[in-house]
């Protein structure tokens, strides 16, 4: 192998130095991508901590910015650069080129983002149990990590839900932040509190007295569901009415207490599991777009939970 001349090694010099200018350049604009996004979700236009797709409550331009820059990037850094010409003036014929499949990915995005109110209507239902006022200033005196109230009249369970910077936290403490075994009723700390996951998951103990979540497991006789196939999730910003679509036994760990999903194709996947799984049948479809709230509770084998899921039919403009 010759050595480079004098004359070759400036050239390669000078076209390195190009190329690191221009990574330098694509750097500062994957910057502010990814400053744009942390806008978003301070804003709330994302998920607190992130929505499963990334694309909810307005983000979908913040998820596409975010999405161009990464992957152009990774098409730096895998050499597609190529030369100082692919990188500096390249770039807008590579762009070209990809141009009709991301447009056809962006219609995917748009599709998706009109399913995201899944099932919800505009007209409450009929049969719908009476809503109710929450005093959400008296409970956030008491505790800021109050988030919402759950109230399922077929079984008459109604308690305030908290949410915690983890999943322990609550298990064995009271609204008061005081211990007590039986904990209460709690947010999965991945979930964002204004109930706009796929899937949100609340947990709470089964309890020999019958309270906190015991009684989701007569939701296993068909008459409890026939009686009330609804409950009530009440925020401070609006009511959420969820109908009952899953009633199973699950494992710990399994699929049922998925709250991220890693694109659209395995998040419609879950949903047909969930259907499936339900015993009895509720005869509740599910379908694209539908937000589902997961209730779970433990049983006397320490591997498997008890679930009832429901999916949101009917959302507030404000709370009651």
């Amino acid at each position: 192998m010759r050595e480079m001349t004098s004359g070759e090694m400036v050239e390669f010099l000078r076209d390195l130095n190009m190329k690191k200018a221009y990574l330098a350049e694509e750097k500062t604009r994957i910057g502010k991508s990814v400053e744009t996004l942390d806008e978003a979700i301070r804003r709330n236009t994302f998920s607190r901590k992130g929505d499963d797709l990334g694309i909810m409550n307005g983000g979908c331009n913040t998820y596409k910015i975010l999405r161009k820059a990464v992957k152009k990037l990774v098409r730096l850094y895998n050499g597609s650069a190529g030369s100082t010409k692919a990188g500096a003036e390249g770039e807008a014929g590579k762009e070209e080129e990809t141009a009709s499949r991301e447009k056809e990915e962006d219609a995917a995005t748009v599709s998706m983002v009109a399913e995201a109110d899944g099932s919800l209507t505009s007209v409450l239902p009929a049969d719908a149990p009476q809503r109710r006022e929450i005093d959400w200033t008296g409970l956030t005196k008491i505790n800021a990590d109050v988030i919402g109230w759950i109230d399922i009249p077929a079984i008459e369970v109604s308690y305030p839900v908290l949410q915690a910077e983890d999943n322990e936290y609550y298990l064995h403490r009271d609204i008061h932040q005081e211990y007590l075994f039986a904990g209460s009723i709690f947010m999965d700390s991945y979930n964002s509190p204004d109930l706009s996951n796929y899937n949100t998951m609340l947990y709470g103990h089964n309890m020999r007295d019958g309270s906190m979540f015991a009684k989701i497991r007569n939701f296993r006789d068909e008459e409890t569901l026939k009686s009330c196939r609804y409950f009530w999730i009440y925020t401070p910003e609006a009511d959420y009415l969820y109908e009952i679509c899953s009633i199973h036994y699950a494992a710990v760990g399994s699929d049922t207490y998925t709250v991220r999903f890693n694109d659209y194709d395995s998040y419609i996947d879950w949903l047909g599991k969930m259907q499936q799984s339900s015993d009895p049948a509720t005869g509740v479809e599910l379908a694209g777009g539908d937000r589902i709230v997961t209730l779970s509770t433990c049983t006397t084998d320490s591997s498997t939970r008890t679930v009832v899921q429901g999916k949101l039919v009917w959302r507030s403009s404000t709370a009651l």
